[in-house]
């Protein structure tokens, strides 16, 4: 995964939202962040494709360690 993203904490506290580009993203899929010496996983519930780029998503994660 390339390492430009953005992530914040969902308004509602439910999770998390993600933005970034790679192709080939889905829901389910699992992604490791490495921050400090800490690796978090995070799973991705829902995912949205941009039209414009169209490997750019929004994504809505849940913390799983």
């Amino acid at each position: 995964m390339s390492s430009d993203f953005c992530i914040e904490a969902a308004p509602d506290q439910s999770g998390f939202f993600m933005t970034s580009c790679k192709t080939g993203v889905r829901r389910g899929d699992v992604i490791h962040i490495s921050e400090a010496g800490q690796q978090s996983e995070y799973r991705i519930d829902e995912i949205d494709y941009y039209s414009d780029p169209s490997d750019m998503w929004i994504a809505k994660l849940r913390m799983v360690s």
